[in-house]
């Protein structure tokens, strides 16, 4: 069991248990979801930020330091997270002092002799009762690509914040200014702690890469705005082509190699 140090600081555990090197942006964001009042965190980044780095890193450091625990980490397809966090989660716990008693299944990390109540399990949400039924004294559910996910599926996940120490993280590229995620940015910033980080704040992220970013989309068009600046494109009746519809046809992937 962690030092009750690593509670007080999430930071100092992600360093000393999951031995990450988090940047300033991530630190701001483990703070905030596990000593802020309101336990819910929602981060709208650009390219490059680092967000799939941040969902194993935050995981990891959730599913060491707490006994029992269960971690959800939930997208529409399994590719969102399985192609990075979840091989980067596994291999985060196995170093830590829990080596040697993980099980590891397709979809699913539990400690042996635990199965029931200390885990870490990926969800498909396309069907919103796949949200239902997770319930911990130590819960974190965290949603990736949050900008195309139903409102269905937040309110039934939210049904596990009635009892114990629960947390939510949703993390996303910005979609149009709708939906429940964009909601998280306007309207219900009474409930959630919002961050906004555009791909320039990112230390792994260049002026170079920026300049070619620009060259490739425009600095004005919808796609750099959501996918660099972390905006929420607006789509007004005189737009020919809604971003919605450019979004598919690049492909609405936010994989990341950083």
């Amino acid at each position: 069991m962690a030092e009750a140090v690593y509670l007080r600081d999430p930071v100092l555990g992600c360093r000393d248990l999951v031995r990450a090197t988090t940047h300033p942006g991530q630190q701001q964001v483990a703070r905030q979801l596990f000593l802020g009042a309101k336990r819910k965190v929602s981060v709208r980044a650009g390219h490059g930020w680092g967000k799939s780095n941040l969902i194993g890193i935050l995981g990891a450091y959730f599913f060491i330091s707490r006994q029992p625990a269960v971690l959800i980490i939930a997208s529409r397809t399994a590719k969102q997270v399985m192609s990075q966090t979840w091989n980067y989660l596994g291999r985060a716990i196995e170093s830590s002092w829990l080596q040697g008693r993980l099980e590891h299944l397709k979809t699913e990390l539990r400690v042996i002799g635990r199965e029931k109540d200390w885990y870490a399990r990926w969800v498909s949400i396309k069907n919103p009762n796949n949200a239902e039924g997770f319930h911990s004294p130590n819960l974190l559910w965290v949603i990736d690509e949050a900008k195309s996910v139903e409102p269905a599926v937040f309110e039934a996940a939210m049904g596990a914040f009635s009892q114990g120490n629960s947390y939510f993280l949703i993390v996303s590229t910005c979609g149009p200014a709708r939906g429940y995620f964009y909601e998280t940015h306007s309207t219900r910033l009474d409930q959630w702690d919002a961050f906004h980080f555009p791909s320039w704040t990112s230390p792994y992220v260049g002026a170079e890469q920026i300049a070619a970013w620009k060259r490739e989309w425009g600095e004005d068009s919808p796609i750099y705005q959501a996918r660099v600046a972390a905006e929420f494109p607006a789509e007004s009746d005189d737009v020919i082509v809604p971003y919605g519809w450019l979004q598919r046809s690049v492909g609405d992937e936010d994989s990341e190699e950083y």
